[in-house]
Order: C-alpha cells, then structure tokens, then sequence
C-alpha cells in the first residue's frame, strides 16, 4: 500500500508522457504496417495488370483459333500446311501490337483401339503410315488423319515465354488426306 507522500510522485510520472523507448516501439510498428500496405497494395496492381493481360490473350487465342480450325483469315488468304504468323491490326489500334504465330501440320492421330483401349498418342512420334498396327495382325485398320494447329499469341514488346501457346486439332478432310505442301 501506498502511503500519502508517494502518491505525489505518482501524479508526476504520470504527467510526464511517454518514454523515448515508448515512442520509438510505436513508430517502428506504424511503419512496418504502412509498409505492409504498400507492399499489398503494389502486388494488388501487378496481379490485376497480369489479369488483364490474360484476359486479352485468351481473347486473340480464341479469335485467331478460330481462324485457323475455319481456315479463314480476314485478308482473303487461305491457311495452308506450314508455318504462318502475323499482328491483329485488323482488330484495331488497341491489339495492332499483339502478334501471333502457328504451325499446322497433318498427323495420324489414331487406328482402331486395341484389345487394352490403346490408341496412338496425338503428342508422341508420328509415322506416317496410312495404316495404324496395334501390335497385333488382326487388329489394323484405317489411321485417322488430323491438322495438329499450335497457335502462340506474342504481347506487345514481349517473347513467347510472355505468350500464350494453344494446341488444338482440326479433323483432315478425306479428300485432303496425305497431301503435303
């Protein structure tokens, strides 16, 4: 228990305010929560930036996709067999400085499946037989044709690991079939 003549001493410390070492805690906590702040606040708009950038590829992927399944190009061209590329300047201003670049090219994509539910694979090696073998003699047939198309839209001032790249498959129509140009 206190007795009456520290209770004065009391009143002045009281009145005295906060230590150096006080204000020195507080500070140092403000600060490493303002720069949490900035530091969530940047990533925020780098992921937003990253999002918007997405969404505008995926857009030119499918646009131009669906150029090339079509075999349409906007210039009056028809795509062929090969290697091809050009811009979406035909879109506008606003993705003139998108590029783009594919392949097409005629694959055997599968025979008939075996006794295991075995079909060629569309991504291993490719022969070029017009009859699939499963392995065994009763089991040939007919190998189906497909154009295996790779598309990779390029952003602006960027390179194809900044892109988008898409594989799709377009049935080979049976009077094109085995034709190479």
């Amino acid at each position: 228990m206190r007795t009456a003549a520290e209770i004065p001493d009391a009143r002045r410390d009281a009145e005295r305010g906060f230590s150096l070492i006080e204000l020195l805690v507080a500070i140092t906590l403000i600060s490493l929560i303002v720069v949490g702040g900035i530091y969530s606040q940047k990533n925020s708009i780098r992921q937003v930036g990253e999002a918007r950038d997405t969404r505008v590829l995926r857009y030119l992927a499918s646009y131009q996709i669906g150029l090339l399944r079509f075999g349409y190009d906007p210039s009056g061209k028809e795509y062929e067999i090969g290697d091809d590329g050009g811009d979406f300047s035909d879109l506008g201003d606003r993705y003139a400085d998108y590029t783009w670049s594919s392949v097409i090219e005629e694959v055997v994509a599968a025979g008939p499946v075996d006794e295991n539910g075995d079909v060629p694979s569309l991504f291993g090696d490719e022969d070029d037989e017009d009859e699939y073998d499963s392995g065994d003699e009763e089991e040939k047939g007919e190998a189906v044709h497909v154009y295996r198309i790779t598309l990779t839209i390029i952003p602006p001032n960027g390179s194809e690991e900044d892109g988008m790249k898409i594989v799709t498959f377009k049935p080979v129509p049976p009077e094109a079939e085995g034709e190479e140009e």
